[in-house]
């Protein structure tokens, strides 16, 4: 059991499940809560993983997030190994946990509204806002280290 508030994973940890266990068994194994627990976290920046698993996880992610809503028209495999792509391309400093986060904000209405539509662009939004709301906690977090 990883990642429970009680008991959050090591870096140690966080890098064998990266690197031992099944894609299917790291998604489930974080359990993001809010920007102030992921800005703390040890699972490492997609930045840090072989190109090819970031993507491969961050298109699992979003196929997760898919399968969660009910929309007209769901993306196919491509359009959801394409989107995953271009959050890889821009989003790469996020973290693992970060990118369950934002998928969950999203789902849940707290950025960019989705109206019946989940696509790549509704997707890339989503992580557009949530890096500004992720950037503007570490500041607001620093200055509180600060104080």
């Amino acid at each position: 059991m990883y990642n429970t508030p009680l008991n959050p994973p090591t870096t140690e940890d966080a890098i064998y499940q990266l690197t031992h266990c099944s894609i299917k068994d790291t998604l489930s194994a974080i359990q993001p809560t809010d920007l102030h627990a992921v800005l703390r976290t040890v699972w490492p920046s997609l930045q840090l993983l072989h190109d090819d698993k970031a993507i491969d996880i961050i298109a699992a992610a979003i196929a997760r997030t898919v399968q969660q809503v009910a929309v007209a028209q769901p993306m196919d495999a491509d359009k959801v190994r394409r989107a995953a792509y271009f959050i890889w391309e821009d989003y790469r400093h996020l973290s693992i946990e970060d990118v369950m986060l934002c998928l969950k904000m999203g789902v849940k209405g707290q950025l960019t509204p989705f109206y019946g539509r989940l696509d790549a662009q509704v997707i890339y939004d989503w992580f557009h806002e949530y890096n500004i709301q992720r950037d503007e906690a570490a500041r607001l977090e620093l200055l509180r280290m600060m104080d």
